[in-house]
């Protein structure tokens, strides 16, 4: 969530062990472009339970990272049988492999059982925006922006 450099500074300042410039080194890649920067927004000191509370946020974090790893591997696993599919939707500019998952999920790959091909089913990504007016739902057309 932080990238590498974040959270081993955030680490550092958990375990209360380094110095502001011995952290600030710790920066990784573009961020060494900000070492004294860097150095200037590590001085200072966290009290114990600020330390604690800090430990508690990244062991979080790293549980999160974990989980979610195990999401993606599940999801790859079960995109194998529409590698195929996912390999031309990642030819679209901005969909990756996740994302290509989650097309195919929504819409699936074969339109010819829905009878109009070209027809995308109902469903929270491709559903119309809705809204609620005293209890009652009322389809909303998008709003029109005219030029000035």
């Amino acid at each position: 969530m932080f990238g590498v450099s974040g959270m081993l500074m955030l680490q550092a300042l958990a375990d209360d062990q380094a110095a502001p410039a011995e952290m600030a080194d710790l920066a990784k890649r573009r961020l060494r472009r900000k070492i004294e920067q860097l150095t200037l927004a590590l001085d200072g000191h966290l009290a114990e339970h600020q330390r604690l509370m800090l430990s508690l946020h990244i062991r979080r974090l790293v549980e999160i990272d974990r989980d979610l790893a195990e999401i993606e591997a599940a999801i790859s696993v079960a995109m194998r049988p529409f590698a195929a599919q996912c390999v031309l939707l990642t030819t679209i500019p901005g969909v990756d492999e996740l994302t290509a998952a989650a097309i195919i999920a929504e819409i699936g790959v074969d339109r010819r059982c829905s009878g109009r091909p070209s027809a995308l089913p109902p469903g929270p990504a491709f559903a119309r925006p809705t809204m609620r007016v005293w209890g009652s739902e009322s389809d909303v057309a998008p709003a029109r922006v005219t030029p000035s």
